[in-house]
């Protein structure tokens, strides 16, 4: 479901708004669904080595989520505050990004499970 809505925010205003007629703006939405995929090969017991884009990877990726969400909003001519508007966003898009790194872990067999005995 997050990454339905991500590529829905990302494509409404890549392709249906103004800034649809810069095409390297077209190629940010599968790269943004590409990149909150990629978040949940950064955790795990396979995790990469720790390393700085570790540390700034997802923040930046969900950074550039709320941006598109505030494009989004502006879109559609949502008169709030923007920093309100950011931080609304952020909460939509922060738990999502949370979530489908706990599902990819958990398809990808990251997660141990201990049988009592």
């Amino acid at each position: 479901m997050h990454l339905g809505f991500v590529a829905f925010v990302t494509g409404s205003v890549a392709y249906f708004s103004h800034y649809s007629s810069e095409p390297s703006f077209w190629l940010l939405p599968p790269l943004i669904i590409c990149a909150h995929l990629f978040i949940g090969t950064f955790y795990g017991q396979r995790q990469l080595p720790a390393a700085f884009a570790i540390l700034v990877a997802p923040p930046l990726i969900l950074l550039m989520t709320v941006g598109f969400g505030m494009m989004f909003s502006d879109l559609h001519r949502v008169d709030i505050n923007p920093v309100v508007t950011g931080l609304v966003w952020a909460g939509i898009f922060a738990p999502g990004m949370l979530a489908l790194t706990y599902a990819f872990r958990s398809w990808f067999g990251q997660i141990r499970y201990t049988e009592k005995t």
